[in-house]
Formats: C-alpha cells, sequence, structure tokens
C-alpha cells in the first residue's frame, strides 16, 4: 500500500491514504449493534408526474 502523508516541521499533519483498508460494515456495525431503534422502512412507490407535451 502507497501512503502519503502532508507534513509540516517534520510531523505528519494529514494522511492521504489510510494506514489500514476499512470496510463499509465498520462504519455500520455500532447501528446495526442496536437493531431495536433501527426502524427501515421503504417508502410508497408514486406514481410519476404528468408531463405536459413539448
Amino acid at each position: 500500500m502507497i501512503k502519503a502523508g502532508l507534513m509540516r516541521r517534520g510531523r505528519v499533519v494529514a494522511q492521504l491514504v489510510p494506514d489500514a483498508p476499512r470496510m463499509a460494515a465498520d462504519a455500520f456495525r455500532s447501528l446495526w449493534a442496536e437493531r431495536d431503534d433501527i426502524d427501515l422502512v421503504v417508502p410508497a412507490d408514486r406514481p410519476p408526474d404528468s408531463l405536459e407535451p413539448l
């Protein structure tokens, strides 16, 4: 893995590439742990708006 960092006065102040790859599931792991609080509902599919011909 290529690492790049921005340095100021000999210290890294920002990294352009993370140290280790992270999975998207890791970002949501704490949310999924609280399953009782999650209420995912698919919105109703409404008909398209009518358009006037050009």
